[in-house]
């Protein structure tokens, strides 16, 4: 014969409710009857029985008073939050920055000002790259170019100069973003542009220990 045992822990959580019961439905019924943020009065006569009011209890009574704090109320007319994007909306956001940031730099790396570098453009025609500010001039590398003028000798008369190949050459300075200055330098064709010799390069040990000013460009 199979016999029920009877659960003790059942039974003392059944007089545990009994009791909660008791106290939150007076509790309730003061709320919804208008009662506002101040002062509620718990009452336990001789004989133990327990009362929720809004006003002291009687002399006879033990009295604990507990605090009530106004919820604010819910605005009805307040704009409903717009709904999270659903999947495939999240799938086209990533594809959107994958678009835009094809590094894969994050969004917010690439909101930061991108640094700039310096496009130097020589008077004799030749354009090279600095990460620093170009030089006022630079001294000629002995090649005559069609796009520099050039007197060749030149007179003894006094204040006439001197201009030969060697001679220094004046440098105009133009900003440039960092992106567009290392994709000359660093370019297959670059050895074909007029001055790529003068551009800013970096050796393997200062690209290997992060002194490269192109690392992620």
């Amino acid at each position: 014969m199979f016999i029920e045992k009877a659960d003790p822990c059942a039974d003392r959580h059944s007089r545990y409710a009994g009791r909660l019961g008791r106290w939150v439905g007076p509790l309730l019924l003061l709320i919804a009857g208008g009662v506002h943020a101040g002062a509620i009065y718990k009452c336990v006569d001789a004989s133990g029985q327990v009362a929720f009011q809004a006003n002291a209890c009687p002399a006879q009574a033990r009295q604990t008073a507990l605090e009530l704090r106004e919820q604010p109320l819910i605005d009805t007319d307040a704009p409903a939050a717009e709904p999270m994007p659903v999947q495939h909306e999240r799938g086209a956001l990533r594809r959107e920055r994958a678009r835009h940031y094809p590094h894969g730099a994050s969004v917010k790396a690439r909101a930061r000002k991108e640094p700039t570098s310096w496009e130097c453009r020589a008077s004799d025609g030749e354009v090279f790259y600095r990460h620093a500010r170009c030089p006022h001039s630079v001294a000629g590398d002995g090649v005559m170019r069609s796009a520099g003028v050039y007197v060749v000798g030149g007179g003894k008369g006094k204040g006439r100069a001197r201009h030969n190949a060697w001679s220094p050459l004046t440098v105009h300075a133009r900003k440039v973003p960092r992106g567009e200055a290392c994709k000359q330098i660093n370019a297959v064709a670059a050895v074909e542009r007029d001055g790529s010799a003068r551009d800013e390069r970096v050796s393997a040990y200062e690209h290997n220990v992060g002194r490269d000013p192109c690392s992620g460009y």
